[in-house]
């Protein structure tokens, strides 16, 4: 949402899906979504320690070719190694379009302090299939399909205990070292 930016988004072809960015620059227009082009002399940096291709000065020449991106999605098989420890109950910010996890002190990566937050359940971790340790996303619905333990009942312990690391240690309890199959979409790395 930075003012310089013009776009970004993901692109994809056969081998799979990237991030990409365009700046505010003179002459440059928006990509249509679910439109073909062909891209010539971009450049490929790294935002958040994944590449990220920068169109800004690149060639880019719609066409009318059909391409069919992989949407990542399959059943994932594997032993939860590790929990993260910013499983459990999590703060939101509230912010529009934002939605990042607080800190524990209730700070945003971007937007600072937030005295209103948004309350959320869920799950990360590595899953281990023998070959690979996947970063585990698991949102609230699954969580608490999995776990039996909703986010009100999160809110109740987390208040009992006097800390809402009680959901972590709760769920780590319950899911460390345990098989899953998982359901979802691969992303660099990441289960979603």
């Amino acid at each position: 949402n930075h003012e310089r930016m013009l776009q970004s988004g993901i692109l994809g072809d056969e081998s799979g899906t990237a991030r990409f960015v365009i700046w505010r620059q003179e002459g440059r227009d928006k990509l249509v979504l679910n439109k073909s082009y062909s891209i010539y002399y971009t450049l490929v940096d790294e935002f958040n320690g994944r590449p990220s291709i920068n169109l800004t000065t690149a060639t880019v020449v719609p066409d009318d070719s059909e391409i069919v991106v992989p949407d990542g999605s399959g059943i994932f098989t594997g032993v939860l190694a590790s929990l993260s420890e910013t499983s459990g109950l999590i703060k939101r910010c509230r912010q529009q379009g934002c939605n990042r996890v607080l800190s524990d002190t209730s700070i945003c990566p971007v937007h600072g302090l937030q005295a209103e937050f948004t309350y959320d359940l869920r799950i990360r971790g590595w899953l281990d299939d023998g070959h690979r340790a996947l970063d585990l996303l698991v949102p609230r619905e699954a969580t608490e399909a999995l776990c039996g333990l909703t986010l009100d009942g999160a809110k109740e312990l987390a208040e009992k205990n006097l800390t809402p690391r009680a959901t972590y240690h709760f769920l780590a309890e319950k899911l460390n070292g345990r098989y899953l199959s998982c359901r979802g979409r691969e992303i660099e790395g990441r289960i979603i």
